[in-house]
């Protein structure tokens, strides 16, 4: 849920949000457990062509307050505070209270709160959330805008980076670590990794790769992904892959970002078409994909800066709603997982411009620098939360009779 502390006539100094620990009887759930951060807007001049076209301010980053503990506010000013509850899995069901202590000019507010726990655990990850992460052009992005990066040091932060996208249900493309590691046998055991990219089959750690994943027994979450949005030019291509793989390592399942036709038959283990298939049909063939399913294919999808509204995005100017609803359309129409293009797209001033490819606003960006606030690696942004949400909402629905799922309106 969201604070806004507005100043009044005069400027309010040293603010800061608390929260003690909430209770249910004698049950409590410990303040380590919520979350409270400042969002940081940005000014979109030149709107992504969503439902709102105006020029306006558009919350996005999340400034954990633990970095930034006192901050100012300027008379008849606002800021916004995201505040996230993570309930432990062994919470006891039941309405939970407490409240959020807002401090300015030495005075003190509270806003009382109250969570209801459900008396239902949320499943394990089953959603194969795919998004990239391209260690080299992330380092690079750090040496020019932060200062030099050892090995030593850049080893940690993209084992950081990696971690910090598996607490939202996220699997970044590539390992953070060695094909030949322990380390990298331990991530491919984790129950959170559901997917991981393999090295290019002309790559020295193919088989490097092959062997670890066979020794760790996580043959089910490889996939080879390095053909992208491939015109008709290159089905040829696809298709001597996929018989290279079969040949070598037949439990790599190809993964093309293409609607199923019949050129590519028999040549593609996971389906993923775009959202909108705008280089294809113009519209998702949900039948033809239930139909791959049933031949014991996966079918994925993902977006990007197309297609765009009525279509829901994940751009930092649209609807909280349209990033939402992705949990919901995957349980609908049978969806398992999705790619996406990059979660560190930064230019420069990532907390001051967000512009990104063709002009949209955020597209290839979910989490931001905390370094640019005093901290060390990954900070999230609202999208990220609200993405989170999706995947736990379809970890929940899954839970559901299809029957309701496909055709809700029988039962209102």
């Amino acid at each position: 849920f969201q604070i806004v502390v507005t100043a009044g006539n005069r400027a309010l100094k040293n603010v800061s949000l608390s929260a003690p620990t909430l209770k249910f009887g004698s049950k409590i759930i410990a303040p380590q457990n919520i979350q409270i951060y400042r969002e940081n807007y940005v000014h979109i001049p030149r709107p992504s062509g969503n439902r709102v076209l105006r020029k306006l301010w558009w919350p996005d980053a999340l400034i954990p307050q633990s970095l930034q503990p006192k901050i100012s506010i300027d008379a008849k000013r606002s800021a916004v505070f995201w505040v996230a509850v993570q309930t432990p899995s062994n919470a006891a069901p039941g309405e939970y209270s407490s409240h959020i202590s807002v401090a300015a000019n030495g005075q003190i507010k509270r806003v009382p709160f109250s969570l209801r726990v459900e008396s239902l655990q949320m499943p394990a990850p089953t959603m194969r959330a795919n998004v990239a992460v391209y260690y080299d052009v992330l380092r690079d992005w750090y040496q020019k805008n932060i200062g030099p990066q050892t090995d030593e040091k850049w080893a940690a932060q993209k084992k950081r980076f990696y971690d910090f996208l598996l607490d939202y249900r996220l699997n970044a493309y590539d390992l953070p670590v060695a094909w030949n590691s322990e380390d990298a046998r331990q991530y491919l055991r984790e129950n959170r990794v559901l997917g991981v990219r393999t090295p290019p089959l002309d790559s020295a750690d193919f088989p490097v790769a092959i062997n670890a994943i066979t020794t760790a027994n996580a043959q089910h979450k490889a996939y080879y992904y390095w053909i992208d949005e491939p015109p008709p030019a290159r089905y040829a291509e696809i298709v001597d892959t996929t018989k290279k793989l079969r040949q070598v390592a037949p439990f790599v399942k190809h993964c093309v970002t293409a609607h199923p036709n019949e050129s590519l038959k028999n040549a593609v283990d996971i389906w993923c078409p775009n959202i909108g298939d705008v280089f294809g049909l113009g519209h998702l063939d949900v039948r033809r994909l239930a139909q791959e399913r049933k031949a014991g294919r996966e079918t994925w999808w993902y977006t990007m800066v197309e297609p765009k509204f009525p279509y829901p995005t994940w751009l930092v100017d649209d609807d909280a709603a349209s990033v939402r609803v992705y949990g919901w359309l995957m349980a609908r129409f049978g969806i398992t997982g999705f790619v996406y293009s990059m979660a560190h797209g930064w230019g420069p001033k990532p907390l001051e411009n967000i512009t990104s490819f063709a002009e949209t606003s955020g597209d290839g960006t979910l989490l931001y620098p905390s370094e640019l606030v005093g901290g060390t690696g990954p900070m999230p942004s609202i999208r990220l939360m609200l993405l989170r949400d999706a995947i736990e909402d379809y970890e929940l629905e899954k839970m559901v009779p299809v029957e309701l799922i496909q055709n809700p309106w029988q039962y209102i």
